[in-house]
């Protein structure tokens, strides 16, 4: 063998050690969120750690909110004005891959970072809403602690619940989804500070959503918390799988 060849063959396999490398490193990433999660719903249930947190927001003198969750303006920035954003925006995206697709003939890069995006922003808000419907845990605002007419009933207490129409739909958080599905910006951008900005806005948009449901009442932190994390988890799984099926059309 020629020193060539040998030259040539020891890059292929460093080349192929790298890749296995940068596969294997992501293929834990998924596995560690969900250890993560379970840590962190232990420690804020156990240690009722979200209590103390929650306690800042209200005022028991007065039994009110920090804010007031029916404060029109407050609603139309932090609620319904901040989701037709995010829908608009995944609208868009929605008609761009189409066109794209159609003046192109063929379903290329763009399209599928499109197809993924707009993917991370029906599956997670979707997926977040039906694990609120087998949760059963509260709103803050509908406990006893804070002027409400029901008894605290965690994520990990496994006890049957006596009032079928008491059944709290707050874990996880709903709002946030929405905000914290836009963490997939990503692995949307190809360029490593637009990857740190799109991850930052998800973020931000996330915790923004999240503050003002704390604020009002509707969520613990870790309701949030575990929001941010199950987003994380789907799209670090959902863009391992479409990586996969692309690669192999």
């Amino acid at each position: 063998m020629s020193t060539y060849q040998k030259g040539a063959l020891r890059a292929s396999m460093t080349n192929h050690k790298k890749t296995y490398q940068r596969l294997d490193l992501f293929s834990t990433r998924p596995f560690a969120l969900f250890l993560l999660m379970i840590l962190v719903a232990l420690c804020l249930e156990q240690f009722r750690l979200d209590f103390d947190i929650q306690d800042y927001f209200y005022d028991k003198a007065s039994h009110a909110w920090i804010i007031d969750g029916g404060h029109p303006i407050y609603r139309m920035l932090f609620y319904t004005g901040i989701k037709y954003t995010i829908g608009a925006v995944g609208g868009v995206v929605l008609l761009f891959m189409l066109s794209s697709w159609y003046t192109s003939r063929k379903f290329g890069g763009t399209q599928q970072r499109c197809l993924f995006f707009i993917l991370c922003l029906l599956l997670i808000p979707s997926v977040i809403a039906l694990l609120k419907e087998f949760t059963y845990v509260h709103c803050p605002s509908r406990l006893v602690d804070y002027g409400g007419p029901s008894a605290f009933r965690g994520l990990l207490s496994f006890k049957g619940i006596s009032d079928l129409n008491d059944r709290g739909k707050c874990f996880p958080a709903g709002h946030a989804s929405g905000g914290f599905a836009l963490m997939s910006l990503y692995y949307v951008w190809d360029t490593k500070m637009y990857r740190r900005i799109g991850l930052a806005l998800g973020l931000i948009m996330g915790w923004g959503m999240a503050c003002y449901q704390m604020l009002k009442g509707a969520h613990f932190f870790s309701h949030s918390l575990m929001t941010m994390l199950l987003s994380g988890l789907m799209i670090a799984s959902l863009h391992a799988l479409l990586t996969r099926i692309f690669k192999h059309r």
